[in-house]
């Protein structure tokens, strides 16, 4: 039986995959990193891969990789095993369940989690980067990709937002670092990089009522001008926006390894 997690994420898996900034974008920002890593024959886990954008793109471009991919949704994984490649694969299973730890301790090089953590509420997302840690070779790594406020004075705001859309964590630079360093990692390394998005491409999500995304819509068209500065938004033909959102990168190594 499934269960409501799957089910939702197999909802959103229909428009999941659209919009480049959740997909292409994050990842061809992790690929460069990734190879300054200097990983020989990495064993890569992607969790929460989603419809498997980013998997592919790094096994693509990390030359004698191998890349598994785990999403919680069936729906997910089937669109992704369309994108099959030699030394990359897909696995519907859940990372805070033992699948991690039962077949990928000691094994992995790398652990990517790209727009995965925040959706780990009530400290799962401690949870799962303790037991990434935990499975990571002694001289493994961790890459975490997270949008993030384009400004931190906008937080409160950023988080009441979000609430409206989903029950989601709500991140900052310092946070990341915070969470990962309580996590066990250390020689973090971050970047950062802003990326457009529409309003109505963002607000195409089949789990959010009307009542939602009415709400979504008016805080950004209505809310306050430190908000609309903070996104430099900018008004589009027939009634649309533009926002400058902003993505974070950061990557640390297990403490043992130094």
């Amino acid at each position: 039986m499934k269960s409501e997690e799957e089910k939702y994420w197999n909802t959103r898996s229909q428009t999941y995959g659209e919009l480049d900034a959740i997909g292409k974008r994050p990842a061809y920002s992790i690929v460069p990193i990734v190879k300054n890593l200097g990983l020989s024959h990495p064993f890569i886990l992607d969790v929460g891969c989603g419809p498997g954008i980013v998997t592919k793109i790094v096994r693509e471009n990390i030359r004698h990789s191998n890349v598994i991919g785990i999403d919680l949704s069936s729906k997910m994984i089937e669109i992704a095993r369309r994108n099959i490649l030699p030394g990359l694969w897909f696995i519907q299973a859940d990372f805070l369940g033992d699948f991690a730890v039962k077949y990928m301790s000691g094994h992995t090089d790398l652990v990517l989690m790209s727009l995965f953590i925040h959706h780990l509420v009530d400290g799962t997302d401690r949870k799962a980067l303790l037991m990434a840690n935990e499975i990571l070779k002694k001289d493994g790594h961790i890459l975490i990709a997270e949008a993030v406020p384009p400004e931190d004075s906008i937080l409160a705001e950023y988080e009441y937002m979000f609430s409206i859309k989903e029950n989601r964590n709500c991140y900052t630079k310092d946070r990341l670092i915070s969470l990962l360093k309580g996590a066990g990692f250390v020689g973090m390394g971050f970047t950062s990089y802003r990326f457009d998005l529409r309003l109505s491409n963002w607000l195409n999500d089949r789990t959010l009522s009307k009542v939602e995304k009415d709400m979504i819509w008016n805080f950004h068209v209505y809310g306050s001008e430190r908000w609309k500065e903070a996104y430099n938004m900018r008004p589009l033909p027939g009634g649309d926006y533009l926002l400058s959102c902003k993505m974070c990168l950061i990557w640390g190594q297990k403490k043992d390894a130094l």
